[in-house]
């Protein structure tokens, strides 16, 4: 097994999980490159969006990260030079486009290979779609993290079901 993940140290206390989200304005913005959700860098105000945006981020990494390379660097391998926005410049990464990344790719070429071979089809198609959802630009049109959690436990469901099915 490869270790996909570190450093997820950062936090902020919302409000209570039955209460209206509200976005919380902060003076410094804190946070690994590549995983800030690209309003949060932009205007320093952090929304559960930017969590889901985080959050699929995370499910990239541990779908694509092998050891010979991370999602990131797979992806500045194979991607055109106008899916890096150079906007705002003082970050240390620029902002990806990751959703028309992923589009423009088969998903074959950034999978972990040695998970290829043992995802269900189905399942992986569903996880592809929420991830790439949780990735949108635009907050407004990611999911909420509670239909994130419905859609990985269909995925689930549905490895189980294939995993359940004895080969011919």
């Amino acid at each position: 097994m490869v270790p996909k993940l570190s450093h997820l140290g950062f936090s902020l206390q919302g409000p209570l999980l039955r209460s209206k989200a509200k976005p919380i304005k902060v003076d410094m913005m804190i946070g690994t490159p590549g995983f800030m959700a690209p309003e949060y860098v932009l205007t320093k105000t952090f929304t559960d969006k930017c969590d889901v945006y985080s959050f699929g981020i995370v499910l990239m990494v541990v779908l694509s990260t092998s050891y010979k390379q991370s999602f990131f660097e797979k992806m500045y391998m194979m991607a055109d030079s106008d899916l890096f926005l150079e906007e705002p410049l003082y970050l240390m990464t620029p902002y990806v486009d990751i959703p028309s990344f992923l589009e423009r790719i088969s998903v074959d070429e950034i999978i972990d290979p040695v998970l290829l071979g043992k995802i269900a089809p189905e399942c992986l198609g569903v996880f592809i779609d929420i991830t790439k959802r949780c990735l949108s630009k635009d907050a407004n049109e990611r999911p909420d993290m509670g239909e994130v959690q419905v859609e990985l436990e269909q995925a689930l469901a549905l490895q189980e079901d294939e995993d359940a099915c004895p080969e011919p």
